[in-house]
């Protein structure tokens, strides 16, 4: 085979293998949100889901009062206005996660990380947050009222008028 017939078959291969690369790289997408929509659904169903990826997920204005979700991974959430009260959420992932104006009185965070989650608004009051890494969350206008701060990392954390005591 010459040089010229060896490129062409190659080129041919290459071009037919970028569609097959764009729907593997698809459906896996499609099943990780899938696989994600289930674990709301038995969120919603049985108020727990320990150690399961909630990630991304829109969950505004959620009823997830005394929940349990110790280890679950919710990094990106949008958990706007949710109703966490009561909620075990120990060691739970919180990565850039929305909790604006969230109501979280008397949740367990322990050992959570909350790294640049906005907590615009929150209310956490009575909250256990021992051990839990907030570096770079906007606590902003939060109501922290009585809340556990026990060994916290608080670097670069906006605190403006929030409620500490």
């Amino acid at each position: 085979m010459d040089l010229q017939k060896f490129l062409v078959l190659f080129a041919t291969f290459v071009i037919l293998s970028i569609p097959l690369a764009f729907v593997t790289k698809n459906s896996e997408q499609e099943k990780v949100l899938s696989l994600r929509n289930s674990n709301l659904m038995q969120l919603k169903k049985k108020n727990k889901c320990p150690n399961c990826d909630l990630s991304s997920l829109n969950m505004k204005g959620l009823d997830l009062s005394r929940s349990e979700l110790e280890g679950a991974y919710l990094n990106r959430a949008n958990l706007n206005k949710v109703d966490l009260v009561g909620a075990n959420l120990a060691g739970v992932y919180l990565s850039d996660a929305d909790l604006s104006a969230a109501n979280m009185r008397g949740v367990n965070l322990s050992e959570a990380e909350l790294d640049r989650a906005n907590l615009t608004l929150a209310n956490l009051a009575e909250a256990n947050l021992t051990g839990a890494i907030l570096n770079g969350a906007n606590l902003g206008k939060a109501n922290m009222s009585n809340a556990d701060l026990t060994r916290a990392s608080l670097v670069g954390v906006n605190l403006n008028k929030t409620n500490l005591t």
